[in-house]
């Protein structure tokens, strides 16, 4: 399950069928992890989407779905997650990897074509 904090509409689905929250256990971990969060003055958002759908959408101390969210630091932990996706997959060889390869048109400078995907990661 991965959280994302950005903007769309507010729904919880708890329902059984295709999609839904599978198990009480899980239901009920939902509804405290919501519970807990809508304690957490910073916290806009909570969205939490399994296997493509979405479960949890909620939206606290006055955030709304149609205004963007400033994700902040979160953006890192789901780049890092991505590109472990695209390792595994084989999109990317390494974290070795040059940026070179993928954004030649930023290459103004020579020294930025040595700055790796773990350059990105980690900086």
């Amino acid at each position: 399950v991965l959280l994302l904090f950005v903007a769309t509409t507010a729904t919880v689905d708890w329902s059984a069928g295709v999609g839904a929250v599978s198990s009480v256990e899980t239901v009920e971990a939902l509804r405290s992890a919501v519970a807990r969060v809508a304690d957490l003055p910073r916290m806009r958002s909570l969205l939490v989407s399994v296997d493509g759908v979405m479960k949890v959408e909620q939206y606290f101390h006055g955030a709304v779905a149609h205004r963007t969210a400033n994700l902040k630091s979160a953006s890192k932990s789901i780049i890092s997650v991505l590109v472990g996706i695209a390792l595994d997959q084989g999109y990317l060889e390494s974290v070795d990897t040059t940026i070179d390869e993928f954004f030649p048109e930023y290459l103004d400078d020579p020294a930025k074509g040595r700055i790796t995907v773990e350059d990105l990661l980690t900086m």
